[in-house]
């Protein structure tokens, strides 16, 4: 008795559903904005040194990064490794929050809320 032999498939078939419309998710960065200066450094490893408040009453933030001059910064700059942007910048508080977008395990883009303070400021 000879086997049966049916039409020989390739090793890499995929049984899976094609994607037609894929989109990368509303939380997405933009990665074919240019980046900023303090995006190449670790949030963790950039300091709150200082608020400067123009006439207008809009806060400019000053950062101490280690070896390198002070940078000067404002709402919806961005900072820091995981696409993070300064989302608010509170002066009663002496804060600055900063909202992180990183891929999770699930492949998924995720935000994440990071505050920084400046030195000797109350954080609740």
């Amino acid at each position: 008795m000879s086997p049966v032999r049916g039409k020989p498939r390739p090793r890499w078939a995929w049984w899976g559903i094609k994607r037609k419309n894929w989109a990368p998710g509303p939380l997405a960065p933009d990665l074919t904005r240019e980046r900023q200066p303090l995006e190449e450094f670790p949030l963790d490893s950039v300091t709150f040194v200082g608020v400067l408040v123009a006439f207008g009453g809009d806060p400019e933030v000053s950062f101490l990064q280690g070896t390198r001059a002070d940078a000067e910064v404002k709402v919806g700059d961005y900072v820091g490794q995981d696409y993070g942007q300064i989302g608010d910048i509170d002066l009663d508080t002496g804060t600055m929050v900063i909202n992180e977008v990183k891929l999770g395990v699930s492949g998924r883009w995720q935000q994440n809320e990071e505050i920084l303070s400046l030195p000797g400021a109350a954080v609740d």
